[in-house]
């Protein structure tokens, strides 16, 4: 993509860090099995693509509801109310 586009374009990627996660203490992840996002900013780099800006673009917290919170903090769980905006050039 990288090639066919302009010298003055940009790209804009929003996206979080692919984990599995689901019901797993935080200190039991296998990273193994995570994608983090400083992996599809250095894919876009390998394009040729220069990282200009990382831009956290917050989630309504409503998302979780006390309940899961409190389940969530019993079983040592992260929950995830963000996504980040990957700008390059």
């Amino acid at each position: 993509m990288r090639e066919h586009s302009k010298p003055s374009s940009r790209i804009a990627f929003l996206n979080a860090d692919f984990r599995d996660f689901q019901g797993i203490p935080a200190f039991d992840e296998e990273s193994e099995n995570a994608i983090l996002l400083l992996e599809y900013a250095n894919l876009l780099e390998n394009c040729g693509w220069k990282i200009t800006h990382l831009i956290d673009c917050p989630l309504s917290t409503e998302r979780f509801t006390g309940n899961m919170i409190s389940k969530m903090q019993g079983k040592r769980t992260l929950g995830i109310i963000r996504r980040t905006l990957i700008i390059g050039k």
